[in-house]
């Protein structure tokens, strides 16, 4: 998590830095625009059937002033596809990174077989809290798909228990008088497990216990 703080942090500066120098270049452009930087109007007919001289005057003014105009237009332009092309390279360069984090944290998920198993049954618990396509489609956080992924564990063992129940319950009881054997050794191993859950905390162990008791 530090790891990940500390790169966000720098990707986060490097992108205000750039975002601070073309909104000042932007605030610069449309505070000009309100003192007056607008697109210049030609003369009129009306004038040059008054007064021709007057008109061509006119008509050389405004083509100055129109092409300075485009100038100031198309650097504005070419401003906001700069900041679009960095948000879209800034983008990329997330996305990269946390498939990198999620490969590492998670290598089966790039496994040819494993991975569209897994990518599948991400899709499935998502849809069912709630999450459409198209918003499982555009997660990049690779915390989030390791959030989705634990959830989607906890539902299968969840789906075992209830099958290992149904099927205990199925089971015909012990007849009257039959007396049961306490078994030292699965309570031995179970104990065993649980102080290794207590230990490690991991899924996996918590799955081997629930099974395997």
């Amino acid at each position: 998590m530090q790891e990940i703080a500390q790169l966000e942090k720098q990707v986060q500066e490097q992108s205000n830095a750039l975002a601070q120098q073309q909104n000042q270049q932007l605030e610069q452009f449309q505070k000009a625009q309100q003192n007056g930087l607008s697109e210049p109007t030609p003369p009129s007919k009306e004038l040059f059937n008054n007064d021709p001289i007057a008109y061509m005057e006119a008509k050389l003014s405004y083509d100055e002033a129109k092409a300075e105009y485009d100038t100031n237009a198309q650097h504005f332009l070419q401003m906001e596809q700069q900041k679009e092309q960095q948000k879209q390279q800034q983008l990329q360069a997330f996305t990269q990174q946390q498939t990198q984090l999620l490969t590492e944290r998670l290598p089966d998920i790039a496994d040819p077989d494993k991975g569209e198993a897994i990518k599948k049954g991400l899709m499935e618990v998502g849809e069912h809290y709630g999450f459409t396509s198209q918003e499982l489609e555009s997660v990049r956080d690779h915390r989030y798909i390791l959030a989705m992924y634990d959830a989607m564990r906890f539902r299968k063992l969840v789906q075992k228990r209830g099958k290992a129940t149904s099927k205990k319950q199925s089971i015909a009881p012990v007849k009257a008088g039959a007396k049961k054997m306490p078994n030292v050794g699965n309570a031995k191993a179970r104990k065993q497990k649980q102080d290794r859950l207590r230990k490690t905390g991991s899924i996996d162990d918590a799955v081997d216990l629930i099974l395997n008791s």
